[in-house]
């Protein structure tokens, strides 16, 4: 299923069209969240965790034509309790937003791309949790 984004609500549509992508992935395990859950994680069984950064679009007017363009911004944060398991749902991630290029590219989607990764680690309640941060950007115009 593809979502089309409109201006109006290019927020929305923006994380409504990658969280319905994100939760295609079987290994995922609709474990797909806006924000860092509130609930209580300090289990192993309660990774992993996907979180969906907010979206943020910067709008530039083109004066040539009536075509607002801007880029719009995300993140995506893995958390896991192992390295590798963290490696496997990092592959897992990045192989579902390449292969859904066409879908998003129908959503009005164009040049979308990876421009950034970062990884971390702490301790929570005794468990040693491993993140991987995936910043991306793309393009979107309105007539």
């Amino acid at each position: 299923m593809t979502a089309t984004i409109r201006e109006t609500d290019v927020f929305s549509d923006s994380y409504r069209m990658l969280y319905v992508k994100l939760n295609e992935v079987s290994t995922f395990n609709s474990r797909v969240y806006s924000a860092f859950p509130e609930k209580v994680v300090d289990k192993k069984s309660d990774y992993p965790l996907i979180v969906i950064t907010p979206v943020d679009v910067t709008y530039s007017p083109l004066t040539f034509i009536s075509l607002k363009r801007g880029p719009i911004r995300f993140a995506v944060d893995i958390y896991s309790t192992s390295s590798k398991g963290l490696d496997d749902l990092s592959g897992d991630f990045v192989e579902k937003m390449e292969s859904s290029e066409n879908d998003f590219y129908i959503s009005g989607v164009v040049a979308m791309r990876l421009v950034s990764t970062a990884y971390g680690q702490f301790e929570r309640s005794g468990l040693r949790v491993h993140n991987k941060s995936f910043h991306y950007e793309f393009d979107f115009g309105w007539y």
